[in-house]
């Protein structure tokens, strides 16, 4: 028993990991790999866990430990807070947003009975991702489909479904493919049905729809004059930001490059 719970935390933590590292570099191929391997593996790991809300709990807790010093300064120096206390506020927070994980065990908890075969569990944990990004309050607006960024024909989707949504759809679909190919490779003698093929075919007519959604803005893009806009970035320190005392020099700051631009 104490083994399987810690091969759950070392799970839970592999796993943060990837999350971590899909978010860190999400315009980039390798986050968007890092994000393919969250939306396949984790619905699978899930359902094959012995000690569930211990690696859910586990996950949410080391997802926010990566975030450690960034939250910390963050709370410290936009809050005003002594860094003692940013760090009480800080773990209470930590805790906090942990337990957003555990939505997704009481809902397989409730939904259980509708479906025993992976799929139906496979959907049960989507469902109960896209809850606990729907239903729990949250410090910043990040959602696990913002790791598609690199993917546009995926990414632009969440115009025209939510991003929450868009997260639990992908996982669904993901989650199916892998385990159809887990299952093609182990068992010789599988054969594939045309249901088993749904969840590739959908995922092809989402990209399918990202790419006419492409289309459309470029066209739009095409068609609309063209005007001249220029993006001034001060590249200001997080210290600097909140000092009240270089307030005026910050703002000549950007005024400065405003006329550079020129």
């Amino acid at each position: 028993m104490k083994r399987n719970k810690l091969f759950s935390i070392f799970q839970a933590i592999i796993f943060a990991i990837i999350v971590s590292i899909a978010f860190q570099f999400a315009r980039t191929p390798f986050g968007l790999i890092c994000s393919i391997l969250t939306f396949s593996l984790l619905p699978i790991a899930y359902t094959y866990q012995a000690n569930k809300k211990l690696f859910l709990f586990a996950f949410g807790i080391a997802l926010n430990l990566f975030n450690f010093t960034w939250l910390i300064n963050t709370i410290s120096i936009f809050g005003g807070f002594p860094k003692a206390l940013s760090i009480i506020i800080y773990l209470l927070f930590f805790f906090f947003f942990s337990l957003q994980f555990l939505i997704i065990y009481l809902t397989e908890k409730l939904l259980s009975k509708f479906g025993t075969d992976n799929q139906s569990k496979f959907l049960i944990f989507s469902f109960g991702w896209m809850l606990s990004e729907y239903l729990f309050p949250k410090l910043f607006p990040w959602r696990i489909a913002h790791t598609t960024i690199y993917s546009k024909q995926i990414s632009l989707l969440s115009s025209i479904i939510s991003v929450e949504l868009l997260g639990g759809i992908l996982f669904f679909l993901f989650s199916n493919i892998f385990y159809l190919l887990m299952s093609k490779f182990n068992l010789k003698n599988h054969k594939i049905k045309f249901s088993d093929l749904l969840p590739i075919l959908s995922l092809i007519l989402l990209i399918l729809l990202g790419q006419r959604k492409i289309y459309a803005l470029q066209n739009l893009i095409t068609a609309s004059p063209e005007a001249n806009i220029k993006i001034i970035q001060g590249n200001i320190s997080l210290m600097e930001k909140h000092s009240r005392e270089l307030v005026q020099k910050n703002i000549n700051r950007h005024i400065e490059l405003s006329n550079s631009s020129d």
